[in-house]
């Protein structure tokens, strides 16, 4: 009796891996307009391109936004990972934005404290004041 021998075949061996050409395809810090495909208890599933879906997490949505995000609807969003082996492609929206103000806050907000001189003493110690200090010398020295 002759044995059969078998040889497993698949198209996707052939090809790419799919982590691989959505790395190419969508580099980290691109901004792209995709659509939103499903909501699910982590995040939002956007579809960026063709056979190409990443992950909005809720953390990574501004406030501003969250009210905005509908499934079927467009979204403008940034790529904030791709990890080829794992598949996976983290995204963010509105926090890059927020991100950059506040840093120009701070940069500013340092600025301005460089440029402010520290008070001078302007007013003069009064008659009060210097008797004040003599009183609670002597109650200190006892």
């Amino acid at each position: 009796m002759k044995r059969k021998k078998k040889f497993p075949l698949a198209l996707k061996n052939s090809t790419p891996t799919h982590g691989k050409t959505s790395a190419r395809k969508c580099p980290s810090g691109q901004r792209l307009r995709g659509t939103v495909a499903q909501h699910s208890r982590f995040g939002y599933f956007v579809d960026l391109a063709d056979g190409v879906t990443g992950l909005l997490p809720f953390a990574n949505v501004a406030a501003d936004k969250k009210d905005t995000i509908k499934v079927g609807s467009p979204l403008d969003v940034v790529i904030e990972t791709v990890d080829g082996e794992k598949r996976r492609i983290s995204l963010s929206c509105g926090t890059i934005e927020v991100k950059q103000q506040a840093s120009e806050v701070q940069e500013y907000l340092n600025s301005q404290a460089s440029q402010v001189k520290p008070m001078e003493k302007t007013v003069p110690q009064s008659e009060f004041a210097e008797a004040l200090k003599m009183a609670l010398r002597k109650k200190d020295n006892q």
